[in-house]
Formats: structure tokens, C-alpha cells, sequence
């Protein structure tokens, strides 16, 4: 359980650094300061603030492209604009799965189990539930942020564990990772040492 911890903490944090590393030539070269990637997603006091805290560029991809179409057609559907976001919210869940199913076939190149889509329609769910949970309470009844921090995290890291977590061991994506660091540190080193040969 431990090892699994720690994993779902380096998942996190490789995240963070690739995608803080493919920012940076962008900052560099184009002058512009770019939003960050996530928004202390440890501090979520809700699904819908984890959720909103979370890689923030799928988050700006798939509002536009998924939840914003779905939206638009539930309304005229359901006619009323209270209940129409849940379909929205779901279909984005529902897209973002399958996309990650799509990313990790392509980290591991082995057959799609449904786990990783499973994982998002879990937590499409869930939101789903807290969103009808707020409309009906209406902001009267939260948990203090002490007690629900520890719980939206620790949800998230039992549903990662659970689902997403065996999906990139079983394609040893994650030993593969660290020989992909080995192999940049060693490209890095040798670069160095060419270097200093050459001045």
C-alpha cells in the first residue's frame, strides 16, 4: 500500500515536470507567461474542486470540445438549464477516459482492459452526485475543509490505486519511465563531457 502511495505521488509529480518541461521552451521562446498545469490539486475540498484543480489544459480542452456541445443539447432536451450540466459533466468523463485508455494502450502497447475508462466514469459519477447533492442543500451543508481535503484525496488515491495504477505495471511503464531518465541523464553526461573536449 505504501508502494502504491508513493506511485500515485510520482505520477503526480512526473506530471507536474513534463508538462512544466514542455512549457518552459514555449516561455522561453515566445515570451509569454503560460497558466500552470494544475492548481494544488492537495488542497481540493471537493470533487468538483479536484476536478477543477487538475491538469487545467484537459480541463480547457474538453470544456469547449465535449461538455459546452453536450450542454447546449441537454438544455434543449431537458429544458431546464438546473439538471442539464450532469450529461455535460458525464460526457466529459466519458471522453477523458477514453483518451487515457488511448494514452496508456500507447505507453504500453497492450490490449485496453476498460480499468483507466472505468476510472473516469467513476469519478463522472461521483461528481454527478455532488453536483445534484449541492442543488438540493443548496450551499447550506459542507464538510470543514480538515475533514473534506482528506477525504477527496484519499478517494482519489484509493480509486487510483484501485484502477489506474495496475494498468501502467502491468505494461512496466513505470520501469520504463526510469530507464527513459537513466537514458536522458547518461545523453546529458555524455553531452557534458563532449563539451568540455571541445572548448
Amino acid at each position: 500500500m505504501v508502494i502504491s502511495i508513493l506511485r500515485c505521488g510520482n505520477i503526480y509529480f512526473m506530471i507536474e515536470i513534463i508538462l512544466a518541461m514542455a512549457a518552459a521552451p514555449a516561455r522561453f521562446l515566445l515570451g509569454l507567461k503560460l497558466e500552470p498545469q494544475f492548481n494544488d490539486p492537495l488542497l481540493s475540498t471537493s470533487f468538483q474542486d479536484f476536478w477543477s484543480r487538475w491538469n487545467i489544459m484537459a480541463t480547457n480542452v474538453l470544456h469547449p470540445a465535449v461538455y459546452d456541445p453536450v450542454l447546449h443539447f441537454s438544455t434543449k432536451l431537458l429544458g431546464r438549464r438546473r439538471w442539464a450540466p450532469l450529461p455535460a459533466v458525464f460526457a466529459a468523463f466519458v471522453v477523458s477516459g477514453l483518451m487515457h485508455e488511448l494514452i496508456f494502450y500507447y505507453l504500453s502497447r497492450l490490449r485496453p482492459t476498460g480499468m483507466v475508462s472505468a476510472f473516469f466514469i467513476l469519478h463522472g459519477g461521483c461528481l454527478m452526485v455532488e453536483l445534484c447533492l449541492k442543488k438540493v442543500f443548496k450551499g447550506r451543508w459542507q464538510l470543514p475543509p480538515l475533514i473534506s481535503t482528506p477525504l477527496v484525496v484519499g478517494f482519489m488515491m484509493f480509486t487510483a490505486i484501485w484502477l489506474l495504477i495496475p494498468q501502467l505495471i502491468r505494461g512496466h511503464v513505470d520501469v520504463r519511465v526510469f530507464e527513459e531518465y537513466a537514458a536522458l541523464g547518461a545523453f546529458v553526461k555524455d553531452f557534458g563531457r563532449a563539451l568540455k573536449i571541445i572548448v
